[in-house]
């Protein structure tokens, strides 16, 4: 990565990490969301796809973890933003 990348990625890091949190987690949701939905337009309760949903994938936290440790492909969505 060059230093013009890693330095887009530090400042980025300081003055919008509370916005790309909260785009990260508006994500994560929705995707939860439409999996759940997807195993109701199966026949499933609420409660059943939701079950279905939380042991087909991990938890919202290790996935935004995932997420983060993907470091430049995560912040570079951002970083051409400037």
């Amino acid at each position: 990565m060059s230093w013009i990348h890693q330095l887009c990625a530090i400042f980025l890091g300081f003055w919008r990490r509370k916005q790309v949190e909260a785009e990260l987690d508006a994500e994560v949701q929705s995707y939860y969301e439409v999996a759940v939905a997807r195993e109701i337009d199966k026949g499933l309760t609420r409660e059943d796809a939701q079950r279905n949903v939380r042991l087909r994938f991990d938890g919202p936290e290790q996935v935004k973890r995932q997420v983060r440790g993907r470091g430049p492909v995560f912040r570079s969505r951002f970083c051409c933003k400037i």
